[in-house]
């Protein structure tokens, strides 16, 4: 699978932490207001790809369940290549991950990132 082209210099970069440092000045650090800016690396990172983002991406549990995910990247058959689940620095991302265990998710597609601001 090829590397993506994104380095600190690029400009989705650039304004993805320019958007951390606007919501750092105003104490905004919840996980739903600044998923936003990530969209926007994403997206990017996707596009490189041919492939698509997809936010709330439903999936099915083993069990039956519906469950949506923070985001998938899908090519143009819709195959995923990459899945998204936020959190945010307030988040304990060992029991985040366990939690979605518990929910049905796989544990192959339980992928977190924590904004650092």
């Amino acid at each position: 699978m090829p590397n993506i082209n994104l380095k600190p210099t690029h400009k989705p970069v650039k304004e993805y932490y320019n958007t951390l440092q606007q919501y750092a000045t105003q104490n905004i650090t919840h996980e739903g207001a600044v998923r936003t800016a990530f969209l926007g690396l994403l997206t990017t990172c996707a596009k490189q790809r041919n492939a698509t983002l997809i936010t709330e991406y439903k999936m099915t549990t083993d069990e039956g369940k519906n469950i949506f995910i923070d985001g998938a990247i899908t090519t143009e058959f819709e195959d995923p290549i990459a899945y998204w689940e936020a959190k945010d620095v307030d988040d304990n991302l060992q029991k985040a991950v366990q939690d979605k265990r518990n929910a049905g998710f796989r544990l192959w597609i339980i992928l977190v990132y924590r904004l650092e601001l």
